[in-house]
């Protein structure tokens, strides 16, 4: 099975839809999930939990990471599916153990406004756990996950 991403703006994005069946998060679209490889989470931003309501106040503190240069503290959000479409145009779902919110761990007004427009990051332990490989051709626009049989 092939999905489809997109490379825009130097980065590999996929639209997604996300469940966190405990925070009673259903169905919430990401349009520009970035594929990174560089980081060992997946995980959304603050800007996201502001925007589903989720309140980050009440999560258990995981780890501390690097991303980009910054420094950021993990919140564990529990289990959740991730929905992407095939290139056949239907939805698959990928229930995945842990998923994370990153809070940069600097509390000035900057640091919280580029914390908030961080994307949502799919990271390596995503695609590692649902045997996921990468194929990307910049020069040639070709931009994919693959799923193992």
């Amino acid at each position: 099975m092939k999905i489809p991403l997109k490379y825009k703006d130097r980065a590999i994005v996929a639209a997604l839809y996300l469940d966190i069946p405990r925070l009673r998060i259903r169905l919430k679209a990401i349009p520009d999930a970035i594929i990174d490889t560089g980081s060992p989470e997946t995980l959304i931003s603050e800007g996201h939990a502001l925007k589903f309501g989720i309140p980050a106040h009440n999560l258990n503190f995981v780890e501390h990471i690097s991303l980009g240069g910054a420094k950021f503290e993990l919140f564990e959000l529990g289990e959740a599916t991730i929905k992407l479409k095939d290139e056949k145009e239907q939805f698959n779902d990928f229930n995945f153990k842990r998923l994370c919110l990153a809070k940069s761990t600097k509390r000035d007004q900057a640091s919280i406004q580029a914390s908030h427009a961080m994307p949502m990051i799919i990271g390596v332990n995503f695609l590692e756990e649902h045997k996921l490989s990468l194929y990307f051709t910049p020069h040639k626009n070709i931009v994919f996950l693959e799923k193992e049989s």
